[in-house]
């Protein structure tokens, strides 16, 4: 007796695939974790000013112009001196003009500051954990469920083509 086998979600190595590659973005979101842990243990919180919005022209591949904005926030360091730092571009501008942001600054190393918000703190740890638990689940799914084995009796003289 002859017997045709079909994988319902195929190649086995694409179930361990999944695993390895959540296996990793694990390892890549616990060395995020280690480096915003540390930030937040060896810095310092500082209120801040929003004291000018920063537009920037772009065109698009239509040669279509628009206009990106980020803030300009001064903050005092420790040291009583006056720092800067500059918001991401977007297409709205993050903040308004005189608006109060909390800034969190490096004591290491005073050009590493960041806003005191989750997403800019956490926001790597965020996105590759979720990634990796993504692609775990995925994984485990096609490994522990194992897709049922689709079998049928095939004929001796059956050449693979349907019968019309």
């Amino acid at each position: 007796m002859n017997y045709q086998i079909n994988f319902q979600f195929g190649l086995p190595i694409i179930k361990v695939l999944f695993v390895v590659f959540s296996l990793l973005f694990f390892a890549v979101t616990y060395w995020l974790y280690g480096e915003s842990k540390n930030f937040l243990d060896h810095s310092y919180r500082s209120l801040g000013v929003v004291v000018s919005i920063l537009p920037q022209e772009h065109l698009d591949e239509n040669n279509k112009r628009y206009t990106l904005h980020a803030s300009k926030i001064a903050y005092k360091r420790n040291d009583g001196s006056i720092g800067f730092y500059l918001c991401d571009y977007r297409y709205y501008p993050r903040f308004e003009i005189d608006e109060e942001v909390v800034v969190r600054v490096d004591r290491n190393d005073p050009k590493n500051v960041k806003l005191e918000r989750i997403m800019d703190i956490w926001g790597g740890v965020v996105v590759f954990g979720g990634f990796a638990l993504l692609l775990l689940c995925i994984g485990l799914f096609l490994i522990i469920v194992n897709p049922k084995l689709v079998s049928r009796e095939v004929s001796e003289w059956d050449d693979g083509t349907e019968n019309e």
